[in-house]
């Protein structure tokens, strides 16, 4: 009987040729529920460790949107209260949602930049 759970339970997990991939790590690789429980702890530490994420996450994709299309959106255009309040009040509501996709959200927020190109990529601030 146990070489049978043994053989069902071979045949019932993924196959091992499957390659998971990533595509977020870090702090905003979390539901908003984990933001939440972590707010409750520590406010502080939360909007320091995911909002320094988001930060992180948005200028990558100003670099990359710069680089491909020329466009990126202005990351000073709200401050960093306002940024953190909209990535908490995202959260509250959509508590099941990624913390992610709060900041695709307040990115598309942002107010676009005007007049940037490539050749001055790397003297932006």
């Amino acid at each position: 009987m146990r070489w049978l759970s043994i053989v069902l339970l071979g045949l019932l997990s993924p196959a091992t040729s499957v390659v998971a991939q990533t595509v977020y790590v870090g702090a905003g690789d979390n539901t908003c529920v984990s933001f939440a429980m972590i707010s409750e702890q520590d406010p502080k530490v939360a909007d320091d460790v995911f909002h320094g994420w988001a930060q992180g996450f948005m200028s990558g994709i100003n670099s990359a949107a710069l680089i491909a299309k020329g466009q990126i959106r202005d990351l000073s255009s709200k401050t960093v209260d306002e940024q953190e309040r909209f990535l908490r009040e995202f959260c509250k509501r959509n508590p099941n949602g990624s913390f992610v996709k709060g900041v695709w959200e307040l990115y598309n927020s942002l107010t676009p930049a005007q007049g940037l190109t490539t050749g001055n990529l790397y003297q932006l601030r």
